[in-house]
């Protein structure tokens, strides 16, 4: 009876342990699903979407869509990498590691040059610190191949002076001949469009576009689009699409000039005006139409100067805005002006 007995305790107590360890085992498995949840949403919260539609695009278009992440938290954040399902998006990312509250990008570019039709890709974005995380990215767009853009975009690249700056691509359209581009717009005032019909057969349409910056474009990025208006049926709207085309360009200044404008109150004045620049220069002559300004600056190369401007009004010296003209041997930026504004007390 006593060795019976003993069995029986035994088999409870390996019951017990067994069940004991299952119950552990269950806890561990729960514990990691919800540590690895909790992973995931620390990283979410960096990100205000998870997913972009391309819509309708054309082969050759530059889709580009530009995922923000902010760092919400006092420490370091860094990406250890970015991959994507599908060869039809290109990603990137501007920066590996943000600072508190410092933003950077996931840049996802549908590649339309390569591929056609219905197309959907997954964004994996991998986070390394300050904890392992993984967050997903979902984008998708139909590329139409009977339109194609080439170049798809029009790009000024860096320029020091818009003046005559032109890009010229061409937009075709395969399989319609009645297509027709009706309109060209854009909400960046500072560039003109010139459009050109250059074939229409059969089975093909083609147009010349040529954009061309105008002088009153500011310094500066510029980052717009052009957006064009085509139709299958022309005269009916129904069948209208709109085709945007990125308008980018860098409009930089080598010279910089201060201040921006010079004031002159009274009869006389002695003002200073710094013109700078990253590479040595010389100023070789200062003009204005008003005798009454006189400039002294020195002759060696430099890559900042001081000017020494003298105003002495004569008797017909004009009140109001006058412009002064700096003229140097900088090979980006021959002269730069300086608007002086006249306030005689005489």
């Amino acid at each position: 009876m006593t060795f019976c007995k003993r069995i029986e305790i035994n088999l409870v107590n390996r019951n017990f342990a067994l069940f004991f360890i299952g119950a552990l085992t269950l806890l561990a498995i729960s514990t990691t699903t919800a540590v690895g949840q909790q992973s995931s949403d620390w990283a979410k919260r960096m990100f205000k979407e998870f997913s972009h539609d391309f819509g309708t695009v054309v082969r050759g278009e530059e889709a580009v869509h530009r995922f923000e992440i902010e760092n919400v938290y006092q420490e370091d954040m860094r990406i250890q990498s970015v991959t994507s399902s599908c060869g039809c998006a290109d990603v990137s990312i501007s920066k590996n590691v943000l600072k508190t509250w410092e933003k950077g990008e996931v840049v996802v570019r549908f590649v339309t040059k390569n591929f056609a039709g219905h197309r959907k890709a997954r964004i994996t974005v991998v986070f390394a610190q300050p904890f392992p995380a993984t967050v997903y990215l979902d984008i998708s767009g139909n590329i139409r191949t009977d339109t194609v853009i080439e170049p798809g975009s029009v790009n000024f690249g860096t320029l020091v002076d818009p003046t005559h700056s032109s890009r010229t691509i061409q937009i075709s359209r395969y399989g319609n001949p009645a297509w027709r581009i009706m309109d060209v717009k854009s909400t960046y005032p500072h560039v003109s469009v010139a459009l050109k019909e250059t074939a229409r057969t059969s089975n093909y349409v083609s147009y010349q576009l040529t954009a061309s910056l105008k002088e009153t474009a500011p310094k500066g990025y510029l980052q717009n689009e052009l957006i064009v208006i085509a139709s299958d049926r022309p005269g009916d709207a129904r069948n209208q699409i709109s085709v945007p085309v990125p308008l980018m360009a860098n409009i930089t200044q080598p010279l910089h000039i201060s201040p921006a404008v010079l004031p002159i109150v009274g009869e006389s004045a002695s003002e200073k005006v710094i013109i700078k620049a990253d590479e040595a220069f010389r100023i070789l002559d200062v003009t204005c139409s008003d005798h009454s300004f006189r400039a002294k600056a020195k002759k060696e190369p430099a890559k900042v100067h001081i000017v020494q401007i003298e105003y002495a009004a004569l008797e017909d010296s004009p009140t109001g805005e006058v412009e002064l003209t700096f003229v140097t041997d900088n090979p980006n930026q021959p002269q730069v002006k300086l608007k002086a504004i006249i306030q005689r007390t005489k």
